[in-house]
This record gives C-alpha cells, structure tokens and sequence, in this order.
C-alpha cells in the first residue's frame, strides 16, 4: 500500500472516525435531550390531570363524609324497627340527599344499602328506574366487604342504567341508644352514584394526543379508561406491576399498544388509585427529528473540512521528505552506502535525514562487528542450550523421584494401617467383649481395661500419623456438610465429662447466646480440632476446671469457641514450638504425661484448611486458653436464645435392642481371630452366621444360598472383597454389602461404595455401629410389637411393667387431645403433645408410634394440615387395635 493511501487511512482513522464519533454523540446527545424534555413535558401533564382527578375525587369523598357523619343519617341508622324508622325518618333523609344531590351536579343517585344488601332508602334527582334492590352480588358491595377502611372510591357498572359509574361509599356502623358507636358492628354502606364527567374529560385531552389512558385500582383493575375494552378489566401482572413502579420513580416506560410503540407513565392518588396515560411515541418525538437533521448537516460539514486540511499538511510536511528517505534507502540496499540526502532542514525531518547519512557511514564497520558476533552468538547459544537440556533432565528425574518416594510412602502407611488394625481389631474386640461378660476378678478386669485403654491409644496414634501424611501429602480432603452446633458439641461434652469424671475436674459448656443453630462445615475435621485441644486440655489439668465458652459475632459472622484450663500453662517459647510435630514443651513433659506431639500439629493443619484462625494465650503454672475463629460462616441458620431440645439425649435404648434369629448373614473374613471375634458379637443376635476365608468362597455360597447381609474382607487371599463384590453384581445379587475392612481411608471407603457396599465398617470394630447396622439392616419392625424384653433387663422389672400399663391407657386420651386441638387449629398445642408422645413412646417400646408421632409433629410445624390429619386417623386406628 502507498504511503499516501496509508495518510488518507490515518486521516480517515485519526481525524474522520473520531469527528463522526463525536458528530454521532453530539447528534445522540441533542437527540436524548429533546426526548428527555418530552417526557418531562408528559410527565407534567399526566401529574396536572391526576391533581385535578385527585382533587375532584377528594371533593367526592369530603362530601360523602359529612353526609354519613350528619345527625339526619345518624338518627335514621339508629331506629331499628323499619316500619318505625320509614315512617319517621325517611322523608328527612330523602330530603337532606336531595340537597346534597343538588350541590353537586354529578350525584345522580343516592343510597342506603344496609350490611345484608338490601337497598333502605334511594334517592335519585334524574328519571332513573331502580331495576334492583339487591347489591350483595355488586363488585362494589363484595370490595368494600374486603377492606378494613371505612370509604373508597369504586368504578363498576350501574345495573339501572347499565353505564358505568363512580361509587363514594362509606361505612356506617351501628349506634348505640346511648350515643356509643360500635365500630364492629356494620348497619350498611351509605352509597353515592357519581357521573365520571371530570374523568371523560381527561380521557378526551389523552385522544386528541393519539394516546390512551385509563384509571386502575391496587387491585389491578382498570375500572375506568377511555377504551372500552379496558374498562373494568383486570391489568396482567407485569404491566400493573410496572405502571406501579413508574407511579413511584415518576418515569414512562416504552410498550407497544395497539401496534405502535406507546409511553406509559402513571401517578398514584390519594385515594389508592392510579391515573395511566399513554402516547404514542411518534407524537412525543415529533419536534425532536429536525433538530436531529440540522446537527448531522453541521456536523458532516466540519468532518470534511477537517480532513481536507490535515490531508494536505501531512502530505506536504511528511510525504515528500519520507518519498526522498525511501528512495535514498532503496540505494543503500543496493549496497551504496556512500548516499547522502542533501536538505535545509532544521525541523525533525531534518534530524532524520542527518541520521540516515551517518547510519550509512557507519554500516560497513558495523556489517564486520556484526559478523564477528553472530559467530561468537551462535556458539554460546549451542552450550547453554546443552547445559539448559542437562538441567531439565535431572528436574523431570528428581521430580519422578519424589513422586515415586511419596507413593511407597503413601502404600506403606496404607499396608502399616491394615496390618496394625488387623490384630488389633482382635484385641480390642476381644477384651471389650470379655469386660461385656462382668468379669468377677477386680484385677483382671483392670488389666483387661488396661489393655482396652492402650489399644485405643495405639488406634488413635495410627489415625494421627495417616492425618498427618495425608496433610503432608496434600490428599486430605474438606466436606462441607450442613451441622448442628448443638449436636457437635453434645458429642465433645460426652467425651470430656467421661475423661474429666476420671481425674475429679469439672467440666462445662457455656453458650453466650444468640448462636446459630446450624452452618455448614467440616464435621468430622471440626470434631478432631475440638477433641485435640479439649484432650490436651484434660491431660495437663491436675484439678480445677476445664470450660468451653460459645460466642457469635453477627457483625462479621464469625463463631468463637475458647477452650480454657487451669492446667501447667506454658512459657511463650514453650508455644512457639507447639504446633511443631512429634515436639511438646519439654522431656520432662513427655516423661509426666506422655503423648506423641502430633495432636496439636495436626490440628493447627486441619485449623488453617478450615479456614480457622487459631490463637493461643497461656500463663505458667496458672493454665492455657485456645480460641478458634471460625470466620465468615456459610449457610448460617436460625439464631437461637437457649439450648433446643436434644432428643438424642432421650434416646437411652441399648445397643443391642432387638432380635434377628430368623436372619441369615454371610460373613467373608480369612482372619481366624477376627472370625471368632465377629462370631461373638453375633451371639446376642442369634443368627444363622455362615463364615467364609476369601471372596471367591463368598460368591459361590451367595449365589447358592440366600442371605439378609454379607459383611465383607477387602483383603483376603485367591480373591479380594472388592472382585467378589463385582463379580456379584454383575450376577444380579443385590444383598447388603457391609465392608468390614482395615483399609479406611476416605478414597478408600468411596471406592467401596462406588462398587456397591452400602456401608463400610473400619476395624478395629465399633461394638455400638456394628449392632446400630446390624439394626438397620437386618430388623423389620412390624404394627405395635414390642422390642425384644431380652434385650433390654429394666423391661423385666415390675417397674417398667407398670409404666407400660399406664401409657397404653393414658394413650386412647392422649389422641383424643391431639384431635380435638387439630379440629381448632391449634397447632402449637398439636406439636407438643406429638414431642411428648414421640419421646414416650419411644422408651416404652413403640415405634409405630414414635414414627407417626414425629411426622404429626414435622407437619404441625409446617402447618400442613391435611398431612396432619391422616396420621392422626392412622394413630387412632393403631391405638384402637392395641392388645
């Protein structure tokens, strides 16, 4: 492309766009302002016609009043008996609405309508038949029924003359003999039938305009309009939703009406009432075209001249003295390089042609320099690339090194899990299940504690290492999950009385109330967090106390729990150094109180996963403080003043409270130990109990025989848990499948359920989940039967027996309440007594009923009615046929 085409490009862009985006914006600008004070001028005008509609419809409603509130109508109202009230007061009454109708030209029809709708008394000034004296079926008549106000202002269509009309109605309410007025108490509507001349007129005036406009109640109705086909229709929401708005922000909006795009603006009356006015936009912008018109001409003209005049500058100053450098460069690159460029110049231009004549006697010292480098370049180039090569090598090396270092270790931790949990699971099962039989002999039983105790701590020990390699290795991974604080808390309280009963130091929780019921965490990493801290609080507490305190801040919506103790207490450096691992303050620590140094580590990783902002205060000798900050709650739910109800803590049933002899259930476990370990836990339940070594002996008997459970080895020889597991699936078994295994890890237990388990049991077993799945999965609960006496020895006092009796007939009475409360829609009473019903039926062994008395007491807290009655006639139907 030639340079002079490049300038006209460059004038075209730097001078011609700018000025036409400028002419453009000065044209919209002219525009937007004729428009804007268009609206402004509407907006004036709809705001006159709705002072004058407002100001008519006040007059109207001050009128209505003093005739409601004279002593003529007052009197009439007052005499009960209408032969009586007819003969005495009409004519005064017909006479005082005649006046009134004279008054006021548009009162056409004057009326008492009492509460029943039977028209009492009428007067009409025009010749106008009364077709009628029934009004109880009236648009106007049902409104005024529906409000709590005693006037309004009402359009609808009069059955006399079928026309439409304006209705000023008020309220008048019966009088008491001694004067009192008894505003509870409605004797009838006194009713004015207005001709809408004033509105027919304003209506006229948005005609002339090429426009529309129409009055509509907050009810939505366009009761009135100049359209026919508006009048006393019912607006669709959006369009009334958006007339309202434009009422308040006193603006139009642009809709299109009849084909053609319309501005509608409103304003509000005093009455509740709306005045809409709509033009056509083509009328509104009218003026606005020639002004457009007149800007652009002037506008087209300076961009041309502007770009005349720059045009010839720059190819005056620039084009020719660049014309002379090219053609001059063109030599050079032929290899003359003894040009030089003759000019006068003193400007710029000039300094570049000095520039270009030096450049060329310099170019052939510089064409050698040049090759000298290029040569000495290229070889330095070639080493570095090497070395650079060599480098990433021994990184992507080293990297694979690593990787490869934290995969063994990752599998070893793994392999040294389930070898420790697999004899351990044996041991700690077998000396809880021998401290289950009552061992008589006090020191045998201690040393058996003894060795339940330490078999805890070695289970506890291996689950802070696998944390702590997991953190490490980056493959700890956070839930969130909605939780009840209530609940958490409950579950560290358990722990830390039982731990601080032990050593004879108090404990509490304090809730510096309000305090959010729920928000959404990680349960299980919070829980540890808090366990740490609390456990390391009990053990380096000698006496005194050891206290939680609860606090919320709303402002930044933070939660604080502060975990204080009157224990040893810590020296600064002492805290500098304890969230280090496998550290604590000194020897002598490790040597008084024992203890790995990882709880605390492992909760400062799990702290800042969290998000937590963890703090430590201490004083020596006088004890230590923690405060963790849960910042910025998510999902925080309702504010609570006082602790709720925990109904977990009513639950006091034992574990094994039920009976499955007639269940069959396969076990696949090639551990002898752990085979007779599940054996015994099986004992109590008295089921068939067949026992497998390996998975490939667990398919052939499930596919040859049927079972309620399995509960499966993932690790097992000739075939592990997990091929058995597909292999019957894929044969189409679709028995539960509990895994019972020493590989616990959360991966771990994903992939199980993945391939179909429905639970996953880690060893060392847990006595109270084993038997609360074996509930789960093997019980039926069928009608009212209770649960199994055997299970349970209090349900063989007589005590227990006694309290059963009573229930069962205080039972057929308690339904009989929950009814009658339904029926009157007392539904808070309703939800107690379904609270109270659910908690005792539950300890005395019906759970048909605990079940429906829960679902009673959900749907009374919904207000879901018709819920609530079908499981009250199902409770009565269960009660009625109880033994």
């Amino acid at each position: 492309m030639k340079l002079r085409n490049k300038v006209f490009l460059f004038v075209l862009s730097a001078v011609i766009i700018p000025l036409s985006v400028l002419g453009f914006y000065a044209y919209m600008q002219s525009k937007t302002y004729a428009q804007k004070q268009a609206k402004q001028y509407q907006l004036h005008e709809l705001s006159q016609r709705g002072m004058a509609i407002q100001n008519a419809f006040n007059n109207h409603l001050s009128a209505l009043s003093l005739l409601a509130e004279s002593e003529i109508v007052d009197q009439y109202v007052k005499i009960s008996r209408p032969e009586e009230r007819y003969s005495l007061a009409l004519n005064p009454l017909l006479r005082a609405f005649a006046n009134v109708s004279k008054a006021y030209n548009d009162f056409y029809e004057i009326r008492l309508v009492k509460q029943s709708g039977e028209e009492d008394a009428r007067f009409s000034p025009i010749f106008l038949p009364n077709l009628t004296d029934k009004e109880n079926n009236r648009y106007w008549f049902k409104h005024m029924q529906s409000i709590e106000g005693d006037q309004a202002l009402i359009f609808d269509t009069n059955q006399d003359n079928n026309t439409l009309a304006l209705y000023a109605i008020q309220k008048i309410y019966r009088t008491l003999p001694s004067g009192i007025t008894l505003k509870n108490k409605v004797w009838g509507y006194l009713v004015i039938t207005i001709s809408p001349n004033l509105l027919s007129q304003v209506m006229a005036e948005s005609e002339e305009n090429a426009g529309v406009s129409f009055i509509i109640e907050s009810s939505q109705r366009a009761f009135y309009s100049d359209n026919a086909m508006l009048s006393t229709k019912t607006l669709p929401h959006y369009l009334s939703t958006r007339l309202i708005e434009a009422a308040q922000q006193q603006s139009l909006f642009t809709l299109n009406y009849n084909n053609q795009d319309m501005a509608f603006g409103a304003t509000q009356l005093s009455t509740g009432h709306y005045l809409v006015v709509g033009v056509s936009l083509a009328k509104l912008y009218e003026n606005t075209l020639q002004l457009a018109l007149v800007s652009a001409g002037i506008t087209l003209f300076m961009i041309l001249l502007v770009a005349l005049v720059t045009y010839r500058t720059l190819s005056n100053s620039l084009l020719a003295p660049i014309e002379k450098l090219i053609r001059a460069s063109q030599k050079i690159s032929q290899g003359k390089l003894g040009v030089r460029i003759r000019h006068k110049r003193a400007d710029e231009i000039g300094l570049v042609f000095n520039s270009f004549n030096e450049m060329s006697n310099s170019l052939n010292q510089s064409r050698k320099t040049l090759d000298e480098y290029q040569s000495h370049l290229e070889e330095m180039v070639s080493s570095r690339t090497i070395a650079l090569q060599n480098t990433n090598d021994e990184l992507k090396k080293s990297r694979q090194e690593a990787e490869q270092a934290n995969e063994l270790k990752s599998r070893f931790l793994a392999n040294m899990s389930h070898e420790i949990r697999t004899p351990l699971t044996a041991i700690l099962g077998f000396t809880e299940h021998a401290l289950g039989k009552g061992i008589q002999d006090p020191e045998i039983q201690l040393l058996l504690q003894r060795v339940a105790k330490n078999s805890h701590h070695l289970l506890a020990l291996i689950n802070d290492i696998l944390d702590l390699a997991k953190i490490e290795s980056g493959k700890l991974e956070l839930e969130e999950i909605e939780i009840s604080l209530f609940d958490l808390l409950s579950d560290i309280e358990t722990y830390c009385l039982n731990k601080t009963h032990d050593k004879n130091i108090s404990f509490a929780i304090n809730y510096h109330f309000p305090v959010p019921e729920r928000f959404t965490t990680d349960p299980t990493r919070l829980r540890q967090i808090l366990l740490n801290i609390c456990s390391n609080a009990i053990k380096f507490t000698k006496q005194g106390q050891v206290t939680i305190d609860i606090h919320y801040d709303s402002a930044t919506n933070d939660l604080l729990i502060k975990i204080r103790d009157t224990g040893i207490g810590m020296s600064g450096e002492e805290i500098s150094r304890l969230f280090n691992p496998f550290v604590q303050a000194d020897l002598s620590t490790t040597r008084n109180y024992g203890g790995t140094g990882l709880g605390l580590a492992i909760t400062k990783h799990l702290a800042d996963m969290l998000g937590c902002k963890l703090e430590v205060s201490s004083v020596k000798h006088q004890g230590t403080q923690f405060c963790i900050r849960l910042n910025n709650l998510i999902n925080v739910g309702q504010l609570v003043d006082e602790k709720p109800f925990n109904e977990k803590a009513q639950d006091n049933s034992n574990d094994i409270d039920f009976n499955a002899s007639n269940k069959r259930v396969l076990l696949a476990e090639d551990n002898p130990d752990n085979q007779t370990l599940v054996r015994l836990l099986f004992e109590p339940l008295a089921v068939d109990l067949q026992v497998v070594e390996n998975g490939l002996l667990a398919v052939e008997h499930a596919i040859a025989d049927d079972f309620d459970l399995i509960l499966m080895d993932m690790q097992m020889p000739l075939m592990g848990g997990m091929e058995a597991i597909g292999m019957l699936k894929q044969t189409g078994i679709d028995t539960p499948i509990i895994a019972l295994t020493a590989n616990c890890m959360a991966s771990e237990i994903e992939e199980y359920t993945q391939i179909g388990c429905v639970e996953t049991l880690a060893k060392p077993i847990d006595n109270h989940l084993f038997y609360k799945l074996m509930k789960k999965y093997l019980v039926t609960q069928n009608g009212l039967n209770k649960l199994d006496d055997k299970s349970n020895a209090y349900q063989n006092t007589e005590q227990y027996r006694q309290l059963v009796a009573s229930f069962k007939l205080n039972l057929p009475n308690t339904v009989k309440l929950m009814i009658a409360a339904a029926q009157q829609n007392t539904l808070d009473k309703v939800k107690a007594e379904a609270h109270k019903l659910k908690g005792i039926a539950s300890s005395m062994g019906y759970p048909d009923i605990t079940l429906l008395a829960a679902d009673i007491e959900k749907y009374a807290k919904a207000n879901d009615t018709d819920n609530i009655n079908k499981r009250l006639d199902k409770l009565a139907s269960l009660v009625e046929n109880m033994e």
